[in-house]
């Protein structure tokens, strides 16, 4: 929502790492929440095929940016870093992801959506200890304190105040289970 909200062209350009449930489930995730705001967005996801190649995640960004995509985001560890450079360097928004990345690209960085991982393991270290830990995939999110949104760091002075209150409209009621 926050990536189609910070779009003028309605493109987003998405750049994984590689392949696995977790990546699949944020990227249909993106998808769903771009079109809950604007139906007609284009979010496009390309494979780096590597997680720690900063370099070559800065030249997929760069080919989505010289395509008219104002918006990138990556879940591609390090590769990852290289997306966040090369939308500052252009002046295109992104998105950060798993911590709270504006410190990497603050000309570039929106928002960041941030795995609460204290709390996570804390979680799982007490279900192990008090015996009801069950083996098997885990996900945590919003209901669980498992997914924090960033600090706005200003951006929410430099967005318009329209949607940057839907934007923050919509982080609440996603918290509130609505």
């Amino acid at each position: 929502v926050a990536a189609a909200m910070a779009s003028e062209s309605g493109q987003i350009g998405h750049v994984i790492g590689g392949e696995d449930y977790t990546i699949r489930a944020n990227y249909n995730a993106l998808v769903a929440g771009a079109r809950s705001v604007n139906p007609n967005a284009t979010v496009e996801q390309i494979n780096a095929g590597t997680f720690d190649d900063p370099a070559k995640g800065k030249e997929i960004a760069l080919s989505y940016i010289s395509q008219g995509y104002d918006v990138i985001s990556a879940s591609a560890n390090s590769a990852q870093i290289g997306c966040l450079l090369a939308a500052e360097e252009k002046g295109v928004y992104a998105l950060g992801f798993n911590g709270d990345q504006y410190s990497l690209a603050p000309g570039a960085i929106v928002l960041s959506v941030m795995r609460n991982y204290p709390s996570i393991y804390v979680d799982v270290f007490e279900s192990i200890l008090n015996g009801t830990w069950k083996n098997g995939m885990v996900i945590y999110d919003l209901g669980d304190n498992g997914t924090l949104v960033s600090d706005w760091h200003g951006w929410d002075e430099k967005l318009p105040k329209e949607k940057v209150e839907a934007i923050e409209t919509f982080i609440d009621d996603l918290y509130a289970g609505k």
